[in-house]
């Protein structure tokens, strides 16, 4: 495979220097940023000048084609920016006031209908910078909801949704360090799942939500037939997110402060 920039193609001015693509053995596809995205063949000089019509649509494509590369490169390098600046205020909270946020927004959660009506819930054992919610896992149990936790999966490189029977057994170490169902506990379709608490880094008001980067957590959402909740501290919730290609849009965002519904619950 060879690699291809934007200034190979005589692009504007603007799009010079922007890294486009690598073309595939088959020329059906090209990968780039974790997708594949349809690219045209090469433009043929010569070909080109017996037939103006076809090789302008070409460059065309390519142009097209140019600019969702910049977009989706310009939206990376926001996000790394922005989860900075959020990991900052997350940590000058004090533990006190991040004590009484979470109580806030289980309430909150508490207060929602969707919630109320979900019998498979799925939840997650929070890091040490996410909202402490846990507590609820318990209420969930003792409400005969079914409890799921994500549960790395390394043959798919995904997380699979797990349902927790006992919270005393039912939690095992996972690859990243992080708390997560143990080999016994069984898996749950993701299209089972009524109601999911998502945590992040950041939250915007068209329910965006800025991960940790590695899309693990978009590509289970992305096959949620329920409802997404968002959860976070107030300082967590910023103008706009960045949006990829890849990122899935929530249903709800709570914080100490608000209960914020972004779109229509499925």
């Amino acid at each position: 495979m060879s690699v291809r920039n934007a200034a190979a193609f005589n692009f504007p001015e603007e799009l010079e220097g922007v890294q486009t693509a690598e073309w595939t053995p088959l020329g059906s596809g090209t990968t780039f940023i974790g997708g594949n995205y349809p690219f045209p063949a090469p433009i043929d000089t010569e070909e080109s000048s017996r037939n103006p019509i076809e090789g302008q649509s070409r460059l065309a494509s390519i142009r097209s084609f140019a600019i969702v590369v910049r977009i989706v490169s310009v939206s990376s390098e926001e996000k790394k920016l922005l989860r900075t600046e959020l990991r900052r205020r997350i940590a000058t909270l004090p533990e006190a006031t991040r004590a009484k946020a979470a109580i806030q927004v289980m309430q909150r959660i508490l207060d929602l209908d969707s919630y109320q009506r979900a019998r498979t819930i799925l939840m997650t054992w929070p890091l040490p910078d996410e909202i402490n919610l846990w507590p609820l896992s318990s209420v969930m149990l003792r409400s005969q909801a079914v409890l799921c936790l994500p549960r790395f999966n390394p043959s798919t490189g995904g997380y699979d949704a797990c349902r927790i029977v006992q919270l005393e057994d039912g939690l095992s170490e996972g690859p990243f360090g992080i708390l997560e169902p143990a080999p016994h506990c069984g898996v749950v379709p993701p299209e089972g799942l009524d109601f999911c608490l998502v945590p992040g880094l950041g939250f915007d008001s068209c329910g965006q939500r800025l991960g940790r980067g590695r899309g693990y957590f978009d590509r289970l959402l992305a096959t949620v037939r329920g409802v997404t909740c968002g959860v976070g501290y107030d300082e967590q919730w910023v103008s706009r997110v960045p949006v990829e290609p890849h990122d899935v849009q929530l249903n709800w965002v709570l914080t100490p402060s608000r209960t914020h519904e972004c779109r229509a619950s499925k």
